[in-house]
């Protein structure tokens, strides 16, 4: 894939350079992104002395327009060295880690009957797909419906290498009709099914749709429905399950007030990976919950924004969990662009509860440049043990624009408490085109 990478890279070059040679002269194309170097060290000044480097190289390109005409580009990619003191666990004492996130090329054209991505695709249409090392081919029947198909392997969970152990296969139908800036409706219809070679994996449909009102109110849901045949009808004890079903609502009753209400239940489906996994790990992953918030403009430019919520176990006779959390923020405090936060959050379940307050201090300044200030805690208690917890933070940082569009960021922060002591510093410069 890193190789594929840059090939596709090297497309922009004849790319973006106008016709030569009287042919007729060509768009040229659009390219934005960043890349990035950052650096991440842990000094550990407990007793377990466990430092930690982790250079980091970052990459996220999109190409619009190549060769003048209907093809894009999509490039996210990280590459990671981690140096530990000493190996914990399965991770070693020092490794690389490299993500290819996307490597994808599309064409799109309103005058083509068919449309296509290829390379590592990360589908929108196809929900739970996840990504995909193949090809997907679309269609646009009409103002109102667009359908198509997607064929290809899943890389390697670990690693993201290339593999063709498993394969992943869907379809799917979507329909749109409105205005984004009155009332518009879309809604996505997909079948998906993953395979390892010639065993099913998991297949599912799965539902999308949202309805958007003048910008008033929205409202949002998906449904997963997994399709058990096999050996997954054995191991779930029915042929059809629901394995998720998330709504979202949002409405705005004032130019100052908006509230907003959430439902959801997730619950783990089986796949190959995890075919012989023991059930109490899945029924104690079964979870559904609710949620809402306010987000309040108030008078001199300060915001309330309030979030509660509740989720708890199904087939449990525990008592659900509670959480909650209030931030009020005030913008241009004394007319210097200063920028206050003030910030609750906490949680009260059967087992343990804890809190967490903080308060930021941040300042803009001209040519994009910023400061920033945080001190917070967080107390916690486990009711098995009667035991009580207290960690506390104290964090600097800013970012400087420098000429030629690079910038550069700096981050340190000091832990102490009962569960941790030490330094965090970060540091990234990175170039934006």
């Amino acid at each position: 894939m890193r190789h594929l990478a840059m090939i596709l890279v090297l497309c922009l070059l004849p790319a973006a350079a106008p016709g030569q040679d009287g042919a007729e002269t060509r768009v040229p194309a659009e390219v934005h992104g960043n890349v990035a170097l950052s650096w991440y060290r842990f000094d550990d000044l407990t007793h377990s002395a466990l430092d930690y480097d982790r250079p980091t190289v970052r990459l996220s390109l999109k190409a619009n327009g190549l060769w003048g005409g209907d093809y894009d580009l999509r490039v996210r990619f990280r590459s990671r060295y981690s140096d530990r003191s000493r190996p914990v666990g399965n991770a070693p004492e020092t490794e690389w880690r490299n993500r290819v996130y996307e490597v994808s090329l599309s064409y799109n054209s309103p005058d083509a009957p068919v449309g296509f991505r290829i390379g590592r695709i990360v589908s929108s249409e196809l929900g739970g797909v996840g990504y995909t090392d193949g090809v997907m081919l679309t269609h646009e029947a009409g103002e109102s419906w667009r359908w198509g198909v997607l064929a290809g392997t899943r890389p390697d969970w670990e690693t993201s290498n290339f593999q063709t152990d498993v394969q992943k296969y869907g379809v799917f139908v979507g329909f749109q009709r409105g205005d984004r800036a009155e009332s518009r409706f879309e809604a996505t219809l997909s079948a998906v099914g993953e395979y390892h070679n010639s065993i099913v994996s998991r297949e599912f449909l799965y539902l999308r749709s949202s309805y958007n009102h003048e910008r008033r109110f929205s409202l949002y849901g998906n449904v997963q429905l997994d399709v058990n045949r096999a050996w997954r009808e054995e191991r779930a004890g029915e042929s059809v399950s629901l394995s998720a079903l998330y709504l979202r609502g949002r409405y705005r009753a004032t130019e100052d007030v908006t509230v907003g209400l959430g439902y959801d239940t997730r619950k783990n489906f089986y796949t190959y990976e995890v075919r012989s996994l023991p059930d109490s790990l899945f029924i104690n992953a079964a979870r559904h919950g609710a949620r809402a918030n306010v987000d309040a403009k108030l008078p001199g430019d300060f915001r309330l924004h309030t979030d509660f919520g509740i989720r708890g176990i199904e087939e449990s006779e525990d008592d659900p969990t509670y959480f909650y959390s209030a931030e009020f923020t005030g913008r241009d405090l004394l007319g210097s662009n200063i920028r206050a936060s003030l910030r609750v959050s906490g949680f009260s379940g059967p087992y343990a509860l804890g809190t967490s307050p903080s308060l930021r201090l941040s300042r803009s300044f001209r040519g994009g440049h910023s400061v920033q200030a945080s001190y917070g805690g967080y107390f916690y208690g486990i009711e098995s043990t009667d035991t009580d917890r207290l960690n506390q933070w104290l964090r600097i940082g800013g970012q400087a624009q420098l000429p030629a569009r690079f910038y550069l960021s700096a981050n340190y922060e000091y832990d102490w408490g009962d569960d941790a002591e030490g330094h965090r510093m970060l540091g990234e410069v990175g170039y934006r085109f």
